[in-house]
C-alpha cells in the first residue's frame, strides 16, 4: 500500500498538512487512556500481548517489506531473544567444550537488570540472524523461505532445549519482571505502558531509518541488485544488515512476550513454527512494507479472537478466509482502505478550492510556431522553384542570383 503525496495546492491548508500527525496523535492518546477506561488486569495483559506481537511483526516490515526477503522464521529469533533475556536476568551459565561429554570449563555471567537483559537479548538475536543470514542469503525466493523455515524447525526442536538457553528447565523458563526506575513492572498496567513505549520508540526509529541512506539502500537492492551494485551498494551486505536489524527487533519483541507471561513455555506456544506463519499473516493483513501495518495486523489477528472468543467466524477472518479476501480485494492490506479514505478526503478538499489560474507558458507554443514556420518556408521555396521551371525560363548565373533574391523577397513576406 502506497500513500499518495498531498498535492501542492492542499499543503496550504493547515488541517490537511497535519492530517497524518493528528491521526497518529489520536491513536496514541487512545492507547494512553485505554488502561484507565478498561481497568481489568486481564485486558491489560491482552493489550500488552498485541503490542508485543506488533513489535515482532515490525521486523517483517524490514526483512520482507523493504528487503523483499520472505522469512518464515522470525518467531524463532523472538524465541531466542526471550530465552537469552531470561538467561541474562538470572545469570547466564554456559560450558565450553566438545559436545555434551567433553566440557573443559564453564562460564557464569552476573545477573543484569530486567531492561538491560532485554537489550542484550536483542543483540544476541541480531547476531544469530546475521549468522543465519550468511548462509541463507546465498539463495533467493522460495529457497530462502524454506531455509528460514528449516531454522525455525531446528530452533523449536533443538536450540530451545540447549542448557545455555533453558537453564536446565525442561518445560518452561521463569522470567520474572523487574522494575524500571520508580516504575514497578509487576502490574499488568505498568507492563502495558512499557510495551507501548518501546513500540513507539521503535516506530520512530524505523521511520527515520526508512528515510535514511540505509533504508533507501535496502529498498534499492530489492528493486534492482545490479543497479545498486553499480552505485557501490553491496547487495549481500545490505541484505545481511536488513536481516540483522529484523532479527534484533524480533528478539526484543520476544523478550517482551517472555516477560509478559513470566514463565516462558518454549515447548508449547509463542515461539513455534505456527507462530512464525501467524506473524506473516499479521504483516500481510495489516499492510506489508508499511509502518503501521504490523500494529493494525496485530489488532486484527491477535485482538479480534481475544475480544470475541466465542464467535466462530472471527478465527476464519483472522486467518485463512480473511487473508484470502484481503489478497483478492485489498492487496495492500487493511491500510489500503485507510489510504483510500484519505485520498477521498483530499479530493473533497481539493474540489472545495477555487480553480487555479492558468500559468501556461507561451515559450513552448512559440517554439512550435517557429518549427511550423520553417517547414512552411521550405515548402514555399520548393513551390516557387517548381513554378519557374514549369514556365520554361532559362537561368544563368546572374538570373540565378536574381532568382534567389526574388525568392528571398517572396519568403520574407511569409
Amino acid at each position: 500500500a502506497r500513500r499518495r503525496p498531498i498535492p501542492e495546492r492542499l499543503r496550504e491548508i493547515w488541517w490537511v498538512r497535519g492530517l497524518s500527525t493528528a491521526a497518529l496523535g489520536l491513536l496514541l492518546a487512545i492507547a494512553l487512556v485505554l488502561p484507565y477506561l478498561v481497568t481489568r488486569p486481564s485486558r491489560h495483559l491482552l493489550y500488552a500481548s498485541i503490542l508485543a506481537f506488533a513489535i515482532c511483526a515490525l521486523s517483517m516490515t524490514i526483512v520482507t517489506g523493504w528487503a523483499g526477503q520472505l522469512s518464515l522464521g522470525q518467531m524463532a529469533f523472538a524465541g531466542i531473544g526471550a530465552l537469552f533475556a531470561a538467561g541474562f536476568n538470572r545469570g547466564l551459565t554456559f560450558g565450553v567444550g566438545i559436545g555434551d561429554r567433553w566440557e573443559f570449563f564453564s562460564v557464569t555471567l552476573p545477573q543484569v537488570p530486567y531492561l538491560v537483559s532485554m537489550l542484550l537479548a536483542a543483540g544476541m538475536a541480531a547476531a544469530t540472524a546475521a549468522l543465519i543470514g550468511l548462509g541463507a542469503l546465498r539463495v533467493k525466493g522460495l529457497l530462502l523461505a524454506v531455509t528460514t523455515f528449516a531454522f525455525a524447525m531446528a530452533a523449536q526442536q533443538y536450540l530451545y532445549r540447549r542448557p545455555v538457553l533453558n537453564g536446565g528447565n525442561s518445560q518452561s523458563i521463569p522470567f520474572r519482571r523487574g522494575s524500571l526506575g520508580p516504575l514497578d513492572l509487576a502490574s499488568q498496567r505498568a507492563y502495558y505502558y512499557l510495551c507501548l513505549g518501546i513500540l513507539v520508540v521503535l516506530l520512530v526509529v524505523v521511520a527515520r531509518l526508512r528515510r535514511s541512506g540505509i533504508g533507501r539502500s535496502i529498498i534499492g537492492v530489492r528493486e534492482n541488485e545490479y543497479t545498486a551494485a553499480a552505485y557501490t551498494v553491496s547487495p549481500t551486505r545490505t541484505k545481511l544488515l536488513a536481516f540483522s536489524l529484523a532479527g534484533g527487533i524480533a528478539g526484543l519483541g520476544g523478550a517482551l512476550l517472555g516477560g509478559l507471561v513470566q514463565n516462558i513455555p518454549y515447548t508449547e506456544r509463542l515461539f513455534q513454527i505456527s507462530d512464525s506463519l501467524r506473524l506473516v499473516s499479521i504483516v500481510v493483513i495489516g499492510g506489508l512494507g508499511t509502518l503501521m501495518g504490523p500494529v493494525v495486523g496485530a489488532l486484527w489477528v491477535v485482538g479480534l479472537p481475544a475480544f470475541w472468543p466465542d464467535n466462530e467466524l472471527v478465527p476464519l477472518f483472522t486467518s485463512s478466509i480473511g487473508l484470502l479476501i484481503l489478497l483478492l480485494y485489498f492487496p495492500g492490506g487493511l491500510l489500503q482502505i485507510t489510504y483510500s479514505a484519505r485520498e477521498a478526503l483530499l479530493r473533497w478538499a481539493e474540489s472545495r478550492l477555487p480553480d487555479a489560474p492558468s500559468n501556461t507558458s507561451t515559450a513552448p507554443l512559440m517554439a512550435i510556431n517557429y518549427h511550423i514556420l520553417d517547414a512552411v518556408r521550405v515548402v514555399a521555396k520548393r513551390d516557387i522553384f517548381a513554378t519557374r521551371v514549369k514556365s520554361g525560363r532559362s537561368f544563368n548565373m546572374f538570373d540565378k542570383v536574381n532568382g534567389t533574391d526574388s525568392i528571398r523577397r517572396d519568403l520574407s513576406l511569409i
